[in-house]
């Protein structure tokens, strides 16, 4: 996110949404309600950002705010895993080539996505499971936190 240093002391909006799961989210909506001007920037060389500094800490910071990705819905959150979990495993159901069309339908989505945020479309394919996996563990380790009420983000507990 990209906005004036002014508008970020006039409105302090990580004071306001400190205690959101998915505070960049909220400070955008939030800028966007007060007409300030805002950018969120993807597939551009111009900026880098490292986001977590380890496995963990990223586990961590996904699990905080993945139900979010889903409508703050934990079913669908579920339904989604369930899906992109048991659909391949349901293809080999009808043969080989219902897999493999899958496997090349799900290859491509890869290499555009990498492409967009300019990442490494190979890398990104050849990971796509080892991905997935770490993927069932960030939604694990949401409900995990959500129910004992519990996930220190920064310092602080966020629920």
């Amino acid at each position: 996110m990209l906005f004036k240093g002014s508008a970020y002391r006039s409105h302090m909006p990580h004071e306001i949404f400190r205690s959101c799961h998915a505070e960049d989210i909220a400070i955008s909506r939030y800028f966007k309600s007060k007409k300030e001007k805002i950018i969120t920037l993807t597939g551009t060389t111009s900026i880098k950002c490292r986001m977590y500094n380890g496995l963990e800490e990223a586990l961590n910071g996904f699990s905080k705010n993945v139900f979010h990705f889903f409508g703050n819905s934990p079913a669908a959150t579920v339904a989604f895993v369930l899906a992109t979990t048991l659909t391949p495993l349901f293809l080999f159901t009808f043969g080989l080539w219902a897999y493999i069309i899958w496997l090349i339908g799900a290859a491509a989505i890869r290499v555009l996505v990498s492409a967009a945020s300019l990442q490494n479309g190979r890398s990104n394919t050849e990971l796509m499971f080892l991905q997935h996996y770490y993927f069932i563990i960030i939604v694990i380790k949401a409900f995990v936190h959500r129910s004992r009420k519990k996930i220190i983000w920064k310092g602080r507990n966020i629920y």
